[in-house]
């Protein structure tokens, strides 16, 4: 069974007040000399159509970011815990080995001739934070003097959108990914921001409604909307699968066998998360089923059926080019 632990004893570190991020209060204390960021759930009362008082983001971020380590990507590090009579989640300080993490929304101000001029011919530069224009980010991966140099980024960002559509993670946005600076070197970041995965704003009555009508879990996998836009349009899940782009389609290729073999662990995963600790409701039964169906609905209607189409694009074109190559030969 998980350990949920009580983060009541933990004194504040002087690293409190320097997190950022909109979704809920964070606070920076040490656990075992360490630094480390508590992150509280969001308060429900500005939000319309919610019927709980807290969001689920803490329970979201814990799940969310151990999905991404059992399937193989370096991850921040969580823990579940209880701190001021709230169910939280630590996320530990990947920066306190003096490096500086430097989010893509600020990478993207950087100054390019090429990059300006790219934009400039007929994309829809979002500027926003909370979006990314697919088609803008393709071209700072490729022009931008900070980016292109950075090894393993394309692949990181791509299979990252194709994870984030099995956990249903919608916010992916300019300030959800980026690098870590030090002694004058950029690598990717561990994988961070998860918290607005698997419905955080649904009630568990909601979720066990959902659970007893298969009808509605699949309508839920097909209605997933990613952060991701094109042509000023924000893409469902669907719809981002099934453009023509061959890094997605690399992506699916490489992760729709590794996840098909993961499923089961990731489900183990979730079923040693403890329903409830003394008071505390940490991850309710009906939750539970609601999440391990979502896993199951987005890889059965989403990811697996476009790996399939792939591949069978790639034995049409196989075909085509054997009999092209034996018409050649007869000529």
């Amino acid at each position: 069974m998980i350990k949920i632990n009580n983060y009541d004893e933990c004194i504040i570190s002087d690293r409190n007040g320097t997190y950022g991020g909109a979704a809920g209060s964070k606070e920076g204390i040490i656990i075992d000399n360490e630094y480390w960021m508590i992150k509280y759930p969001q308060r429900t009362n500005s939000m319309n159509n919610v019927a709980i008082s807290y969001t689920t983001a803490p329970l979201s971020e814990f799940v969310g970011s151990h999905i991404y380590e059992i399937l193989g990507y370096d991850t921040h590090e969580t823990e579940l815990g209880i701190r001021n009579n709230k169910l939280v989640v630590a996320c530990k300080d990947f920066c306190s080995n003096g490096a500086m993490l430097r989010e893509i929304r600020t990478i993207k101000n950087v100054y390019n001739k090429d990059i300006e001029e790219e934009l400039a011919v007929s994309l829809h530069s979002t500027g926003d934070s909370h979006s990314i224009d697919i088609d803008e980010l393709k071209i700072h991966l490729t022009y931008n003097p900070i980016l292109k140099n950075v090894p393993g980024i394309k692949e990181r960002f791509w299979e990252c959108s194709i994870v984030d559509i099995l956990i249903n993670n919608n916010d992916r946005n300019n300030g959800n990914w980026g690098l870590l600076y030090k002694d004058g070197i950029n690598k990717l970041a561990p994988v961070y921001d998860n918290g607005a995965s698997f419905s955080n704003k649904m009630s568990v009555s909601e979720m066990e409604k959902c659970c007893k009508d298969e009808s509605i879990i699949k309508q839920k996998a097909m209605s997933v909307r990613t952060t991701y836009s094109k042509d000023g349009k924000v893409l469902f899940a669907k719809k981002f699968l099934s453009l023509d782009n061959t890094e997605i389609k690399k992506a699916v290729l490489k992760l729709t066998p590794i996840i098909h073999r993961k499923l089961p662990d990731i489900k183990d995963f979730i079923y040693e998360i403890p329903s409830k600790v003394g008071d505390f409701d940490i991850m309710p039964k009906a939750q539970k089923e609601y999440y391990m169906k979502c896993l199951d609905a987005n890889y059965e209607y989403l990811i697996e059926p476009r790996y399939r189409e792939i591949i069978n694009e790639k034995h049409i074109t196989s075909q085509k080019n054997h009999k092209q190559h034996e018409i050649e030969e007869e000529l």
